[in-house]
């Protein structure tokens, strides 16, 4: 059994590309602060009842890897 720093499902994601840190302002409809699984969950659910809606998720560090990532077999 092999463990991990990010867990098994952030692992099984694949590579990670991090985009460049937010500049400047932004304007978005709906704006989820945490990329956890209540974040991401909240904004894949909006986009869901609502398409047409810009919704922007902003996490200081990689999306699923705080405590969310933890249940994943830290």
């Amino acid at each position: 059994m092999r463990h991990t720093r990010t867990g098994w499902w952030l692992e099984e994601a694949g590579d990670v590309t991090p985009l460049r840190p937010l500049e400047g302002d932004a304007r978005a409809d709906v704006v989820v602060v945490g990329g956890g699984y209540l974040g991401l969950w909240t904004a894949w659910q909006l986009r869901e009842l609502e398409p047409e809606l810009d919704v922007l998720v902003l996490e200081a560090g990689v999306c699923g890897h705080g405590p969310s990532g933890r249940n994943g077999g830290f």
